[in-house]
C-alpha cells in the first residue's frame, strides 16, 4: 500500500515529533521504529509496528508487553496517526487505508485475575529482613503498609503528614481518581523515612535532592524480589495487590471499608480483591436440610 506520497520520508518523522502526546517515551518509539525500519507513515508500518508491540522484548528480558504496557503505546500511535492525517496531505485512498490500520490497532484488556501478582505476608517480610539498601527497604515497608500506589507515594511531602498520638495522617491530595483521602502512618516507619531520606521535600527524595523517579524505584523493585524471591514479573504496584488482598482476606472489613482505604470505588475492590469463594464441599454442606 502507498505512502503519504506527498511528503517524504523524513519530513513525515518531523511531523510526527511536533505533534504533542501525553506518553513522550512511548511517542518517539513508535516513530523510531518507523524510522529503523524506513517504513514510512503507512498501513504496513502501522501493522508492522503493531506486531512488534506483541512479540517478546528484548528491554523486558524476552517478556511480552502487559496490557497497561501495549494500551500505552497503542493511544501514542493512535493520536499520532490520527493527528498526522490532519495535518499531512493525505488522499482518501491513503486516509482510508490509515483509518484500516487504526481499527486493527485493538487495545488489550489486562488480566483481571491477579493472585499471581501477590506475596504472602511471609514473603514481604522475608524480603524486608533480605533487602540491603535501607533506602528500598523503607520505601517497599511504606508502599506495602499505606496500599498507596507508587504515584501517590513518590509524590508525598512532609506538609501531607499530620502527627496524631500514635501515628501520622498521611493526607493524600494526588489520586488517580481525584479524590483525596486519608491513610494512617505509624510514627516508627515515618521516623525511619526521614532518618534514611533526610527532611527534603518530598518524603522520597533522590540523590540529586529531587523526587524520585518512577522508573527507576519499580525497577528496583522488580530486581530485589527477584533475587530474593525468586519471582519475577513483581512490580511496585504488586505492593498494592498485596497489602488490599491481605485485608480483604481477614473479612473483616467490608468493600466500603477496603476501597475507602485503597482509594478505589466499591466495584472495584470487589472485581480483583474479593478472591474467597465458597468450596464445592461448603457449598454442599449449606444445602444440609434443604431436601437437595
Amino acid at each position: 500500500m502507498p505512502q503519504l506520497a506527498l511528503i517524504n520520508k523524513p519530513d513525515i518523522y518531523g511531523l510526527l515529533r511536533t505533534i504533542p502526546v501525553p506518553y513522550k517515551a512511548e511517542k518517539e518509539q513508535f516513530i523510531c521504529f518507523l524510522e529503523e525500519n524506513d517504513l514510512g507513515l503507512s498501513y504496513e508500518g502501522v501493522k508492522a509496528y503493531l506486531e512488534d508491540l506483541k512479540l517478546p522484548q528484548n528491554r523486558l528480558n524476552g517478556r511480552r508487553y502487559k496490557a497497561a504496557s501495549f494500551n500505552k503505546r497503542r493511544a501514542a500511535a493512535f493520536k499520532l496517526v490520527k493527528e498526522a492525517m490532519a495535518r499531512a496531505p493525505v488522499t482518501e485512498l491513503q486516509r482510508h487505508e490509515l483509518h484500516q490500520a487504526l481499527s486493527d490497532l485493538k487495545s488489550q484488556k489486562p488480566d483481571n485475575d491477579i493472585q499471581d501478582k501477590v506475596l504472602s505476608q511471609e514473603e514481604i517480610q522475608l524480603l524486608l529482613a533480605r533487602c540491603k539498601d535501607p533506602r528500598l527497604a523503607v520505601m517497599i515497608e511504606f508502599l506495602y503498609k499505606t496500599g498507596c500506589r507508587i504515584s501517590e507515594a513518590l509524590g508525598a511531602v512532609w506538609s501531607d503528614l499530620t502527627e496524631r498520638k500514635t501515628c501520622y495522617i498521611w493526607r493524600i491530595e494526588y489520586t488517580k481518581n481525584r479524590k483525596a483521602r486519608k491513610v494512617a502512618v505509624q510514627k516508627s516507619l515515618v521516623d525511619r523515612i526521614r532518618q534514611v531520606f533526610g527532611a527534603g521535600q518530598y518524603l522520597f527524595t533522590g540523590y540529586n535532592g529531587t523526587g524520585m523517579n518512577r522508573t527507576y524505584v519499580t525497577g528496583k523493585i522488580n530486581e530485589t524480589v527477584e533475587e530474593h524471591l525468586d519471582r519475577k514479573g513483581i512490580s511496585a504496584h504488586c505492593l498494592r495487590h498485596s497489602r488490599l488482598s491481605h485485608i480483604a482476606a481477614t473479612g473483616k472489613y467490608d468493600i466500603a471499608a477496603l476501597a475507602a482505604f485503597a482509594g478505589n470505588s466499591p466495584q472495584v475492590c470487589a472485581k480483583y480483591y474479593l478472591h474467597n469463594r465458597l468450596s464445592y464441599e461448603a457449598q454442599l454442606a449449606t444445602c444440609v436440610g434443604v431436601g437437595l
